[in-house]
């Protein structure tokens, strides 16, 4: 390997000696070994005599420290981690900042010692005209506290790895995705893009609402990616944006990151160019510059981006072509914003080709099957329940359904549930608890409006996941003297409510739900139609275990007294009208969420035999 030569004053430093240099060429390692060894050299850049590089050997990588704080000191053999950069060569040719390479900078930005910002640049290992021919993984992110705990990225050291999803359990995720945080990420190296100041995922905030260290909702705002030639050029404005809530707000410790609810809207124009945000000490020292190719990056001194405390408002203030909502029934997803998320199209697009409800792939399958509900690869490939607002009429307001005390979203022209009822499968990309992918899907419940005033009036469902309807019913059916259909509900505006007001709300219709569940349970008991999972079912301490079990004690319950009294029918004739009164009499109380008339028809159904 070629060397970059040495002036006549530099000397090799181990862990004894020192070195000094100066020299025209710091784009090459200043090493002699070709192998990892002991070898440390002490640096200076620059006109001075202090050193203010270290290049070393480290876990199997060169590496080099750029004293951007001013603190390195003769005898360290690393640079700090609160204003230094890292410089990685980790395509092992010898060269700082090339192909593949990694460039990693700690920034504190108010003095205090501990590092407020924290950035990685990686280069592609090719750059061609489009986004689509390059190869390797860029990337140009940036991560920014708000607690000042002093966590932010993470990169695996023992192998300079830096993975967005690396976690340390269950859901505790090691890069700093808790608390009051925002990053900002693009895809692409900083030298491609137009301005490095705009981002893609621009940005990803996260909201500690409860103040106990961890986060209860996150936003996800993106702006449009255009990838032709070098020059990317990212517009200052939000096309998309993601909202998540931990609604019964049951994280802490070994439950770090619980979302429960999330909102996607599409199709928007919400301008971020007056939004800037300053990074003071950020911007590189001019002394290393000849240490880099590309110092893009390093003359950014502010990012343009979605201000943390305006994106809520500012989320349903804004006009949209679209809104997905997803609720994770199941209870077993960890990730942020997206991991839930179900699409109503195959390419994730609003017009795109429709979903096959019955299918457990995601977007990309190599069996040529049609995706399903998780189409993207990140989904649960089970147990989520998602519906789709497809003009985004209903502004992303919500409301409770009367016939299964679940929150829906209004203006959804149409939504399902592939049911998991022991959060049995999972699949989706980076989600920690390891679930494996559903093999197949067991029940569907599939929700339709069929009038279009914007609330679900049809609910059909398939039992055992056969293509059959078992059941369906139909809300328009069941008005009352003055024509009111049950399924108009109470609107909910989460932008008034806030995430405190929304948990509340969970808690309260959880509670509700409960109390009617177990009504319910105490009737079938004295009937004959408990079972020992109902038994079980019936023991419930938080509000989403409460939320989850109250519906299956109800559904349950449901179907064995409608399974016991069509059983009648059949087996005493004489009885007919009586009976299909009584049981169009028990469906109308259940649908229309009158669970005081569900119990009073338990009690007087003839089941027994």
């Amino acid at each position: 390997m070629k060397h970059r030569p040495l002036t006549a004053t530099a000397a090799l430093f181990t862990l004894c000696g020192a070195l000094s240099a100066q020299t025209a060429d710091w784009h090459h390692t200043s090493l002699h070994s070709a192998q990892p060894d002991g070898e440390i050299l002490h640096l200076t850049v620059g006109n001075g005599t202090t050193p203010n590089v270290i290049e070393r050997w480290w876990n199997g990588k060169r590496v080099r420290w750029l004293d951007e704080s001013g603190l390195m000191r003769p005898d360290d053999v690393r640079g700090n981690l609160t204003g230094d950069v890292l410089q990685v060569d980790m395509n092992g040719d010898g060269v700082y900042d090339g192909p593949e390479d990694m460039n990693v900078k700690w920034c504190d930005t108010d003095g205090d010692g501990i590092p407020d910002v924290w950035s990685i640049a990686v280069n592609p290992k090719t750059w061609g005209p489009s986004k689509k021919e390059q190869t390797g993984h860029p990337v140009w992110m940036v991560f920014i506290n708000h607690d000042q705990h002093g966590v932010l990225g993470w990169v695996d050291w023992k192998k300079f790895d830096f993975n967005c999803w690396d976690f340390t359990g269950l859901c505790d995720w090691l890069p700093n995705y808790h608390g009051n945080n925002d990053f900002v990420k693009t895809h692409v190296p900083s030298y491609a893009l137009k301005d490095a100041r705009i981002n893609w995922e621009n940005p990803f905030s996260f909201y500690d609402e409860t103040g106990n260290g961890v986060s209860n909702m996150a936003m996800r705002w993106c702006n449009p990616q255009h990838e032709k030639g070098v020059d990317v050029d990212i517009p200052s404005y939000a096309s998309e944006a993601y909202l998540t809530y931990d609604i019964d707000g049951n994280a802490g410790k070994d439950n770090e990151t619980s979302y429960d609810m999330t909102l996607r809207a599409a199709g928007g124009h919400v301008d971020t160019s007056a939004m800037v945000h300053p990074l003071p000490h950020f911007a590189g020292d001019p002394k290393f510059d000849p240490c880099f190719y590309h110092n893009e990056w390093r003359r950014v001194k502010e990012l343009v981006y979605m201000d943390r405390d305006k994106g809520y408002q500012t989320f349903f203030a804004s006009k949209w072509k679209s809104f997905y909502f997803t609720f994770d029934e199941d209870g077993d997803n960890h990730r942020w914003e997206r991991e839930e998320l179900m699409y109503p199209t195959t390419n994730l697009q609003p017009n795109g080709p429709a979903i096959d409800l019955y299918s457990t792939a995601h977007s990309t399958p190599k069996d040529g099957r049609t995706p399903g509900l998780g189409a993207n690869f990140q989904a649960d490939t089970l147990g989520d329940r998602g519906e789709f607002d497809l003009t985004g009429a209903g502004g992303g307001k919500l409301y409770v359904g009367p016939f299964d005390r679940k929150l829906h979203l209004y203006g959804a022209k149409w939504g399902a549930w592939t049911v998991d009822k022991n959060a049995e499968f999972n699949g989706g990309a980076g989600e920690p608890t390891r679930h494996p992918p559903a093999p197949k899907v067991e029940e569907v419940v599939k929700y339709t409006d069929t009038d279009g005033d914007g609330f679900i009036d049809t609910i059909e469902y398939d039992y055992a996941g056969a293509r059959h309807i078992d059941l369906k019913v139909c809300l328009l059916d069941y008005k009352d003297k003055d024509g009111k259909a049950p399924q108009t509900a109470s609107l909910i505006d989460p932008a008034q409510l806030g995430w405190k007001g929304l948990h509340e709300l969970f808690n309260q219709t959880a509670q509700q739900s409960w109390t009617e569940a177990l009504s319910v349970y105490r009737a079938a008991w004295q009937r004959d139609l408990t079972s020992s999972e109902l038994d079980t079912l019936a023991a419930a301490s938080s509000y989403m275990q409460r939320y989850q079990n109250a519906y299956w004690i109800k559904e349950k319950v449901f179907r064995a007294l409608r399974a016991r009294l069509l059983a009648r029918i059949e087996t005493h004739p004489e009885e007919t009208p009586r009976l299909q009164q009584l049981l169009a009499d028990y469906i109308r109380a259940y649908y229309t969420g009158h669970f005081d008339e569900v119990v009073r028809l338990i009690g007087q159904a003839p089941i027994s035999s």
